[in-house]
């Protein structure tokens, strides 16, 4: 039996937690244009994935996004038009208004 070297087993813990820590955010706050009171569990969704989050007690809401940019992010709540804001660069924070109504397709 071959024994593993411990620079190999340095090099590879490295490599793991590289790509563990190494995840693109996308952070923000939602909150009511008419009001400026932050909307509770608002739909914050990357478009095109599954991959999204809900709004907290304060409207923010952070997402782990993919390697891909630009990413087009999607954000609705009922009674409110959906919001559309495409975001260009990785760790950045948004802050979105949500109008009351209801936008017709």
């Amino acid at each position: 039996m071959k024994k593993i070297s411990p620079f190999l087993i340095v090099v590879l813990g490295l490599l793991i937690s590289s790509f563990t820590f190494s995840q693109n955010s996308i952070s923000g706050k939602v909150t009511d244009a008419g009001t400026g009171e932050p909307i509770i569990g608002a739909n914050v969704i990357i478009d095109g994935t599954f991959i999204g989050a809900a709004t907290d007690i304060d409207g923010n809401f952070q997402l782990t996004a993919p390697q891909i940019l630009p990413i087009t992010i999607v954000v609705s709540y009922v009674g409110y038009s959906e919001v559309r804001v495409t975001v260009n660069d990785f760790n950045t924070k948004i802050e979105v208004s949500l109008v009351e109504g209801i936008m017709a397709n």
